[in-house]
């Protein structure tokens, strides 16, 4: 959902170029200032028999409180829940969006639908050339609602949308390297590490091997290896549950153990658990009890509110440390 979130800013604050939107809506009243037209049979039942002086009627009112602005309403509403700071960092110190926004929540007042009813009202597309642009809006606010996003792989989606797209496993694997390389090692000088090293398998096809990380030895001997893995499943599989989708995983590892001759090899991935639970497990393999499979489990903090990224980070980078301390110390005592 990261791109409609931000993509709604852009939306409104374009929108309201044009002015707040307004529509025709039909309202009820029962009072004594009657205005538009008499409806006489909810008149009979809210007032026959009482002397109360009022009238119930209906009328049409070209105003801002309608179905859109109430979908724009709830989508803020569903922002400043579920990205409280991110909102409220968006507001701070007014600008476009910070008019939009109040803009739209004066003109419906209090009447904020829940998300299931904002959605059904607002399925039909705006046609009024005016107003075009509140079209790209609505989408926009319906993805939020719906907690959807824009697919590359949507091959029917016809949006145009000004995007940032980055391989988030090329990511965790830059962010683990940059991590290794900065470690300061008791004995530093005993331990090395290369990254995406290549080394031949086959000659004839040619087939070669590259895990993601090698620890050698000052004599230049490989003792360990590690692939990053950005994959739940490993989670699941860490806790004992069995799961398929680790195979192959678990065969490149073993292939990547016999092609660079190491004693031990294994995964690193992210876990949503505290750092206080286990996050290093090492299992021997079936027939070959001095060869050994490695599961790193890196504890992910989540995000709270009002929390900076570089206190994010901070945490993060912790977790890391804790689950290389126990699967480097073994490496460093060898």
């Amino acid at each position: 959902m990261e791109q409609p979130r931000f993509e709604c800013r852009f939306r409104h604050e374009r929108a309201l170029l044009r002015e707040v939107f307004r529509a025709y809506r039909r309202f009820e009243d029962n009072s004594p200032r009657p205005r538009g037209a008499l409806d006489i049979p909810r008149h009979i039942r809210l007032n026959a028999g009482l002397d109360n002086g009022r009238v119930a009627f209906s009328f049409r009112e070209h105003t801002g409180n309608n179905s859109l602005n109430r979908l724009i309403a709830a989508a803020c509403r569903r922002l400043e829940e579920k990205f409280p700071a991110l909102l409220r960092r968006e507001l701070e110190g007014g600008g476009p969006f910070f008019d939009a926004v109040t803009a739209v929540r004066q003109a419906v007042g209090g009447a904020v639908p829940s998300p299931r009813s904002a959605v059904a009202e607002n399925l039909r597309p705006i046609a009024h050339p005016y107003f075009l642009e509140y079209e790209s809006l609505r989408r926009t606010c319906l993805k939020l609602l719906r907690d959807e996003g824009v697919s590359i792989f949507d091959a029917e989606c016809c949006e145009e949308t000004e995007s940032l797209l980055e391989d988030v496993t090329r990511l965790w694997e830059r962010f683990l390297e940059s991590r290794l390389r900065s470690r300061p090692e008791p004995r530093s000088g005993d331990l090395r590490l290369t990254a995406q090293e290549e080394r031949l398998m086959f000659l004839s096809p040619r087939k070669t091997s590259n895990p993601d990380f090698v620890f050698y030895s000052r004599a230049r001997t490989p003792l360990a290896i590690l692939d990053a893995k950005f994959k739940p499943h490993w989670n699941d599989f860490f806790e004992g549950q069995d799961s398929s989708y680790t195979d192959e995983d678990i065969n490149k590892c073993i292939r990547d153990m016999v092609v660079f001759h190491t004693s031990r090899t294994g995964v690193i991935f992210p876990t949503e658990a505290a750092p206080d639970r286990l996050l290093f497990r090492e299992e021997s393999i079936a027939g070959y009890p001095e060869r050994l499979f490695t599961m790193v489990r890196v504890p992910v903090p989540r995000e709270e509110a009002d929390e900076s990224f570089f206190s994010w980070s901070e945490k993060l980078n912790h977790g890391v440390d804790l689950a290389l301390d126990r699967c480097l110390r073994p490496l460093l005592l060898s």
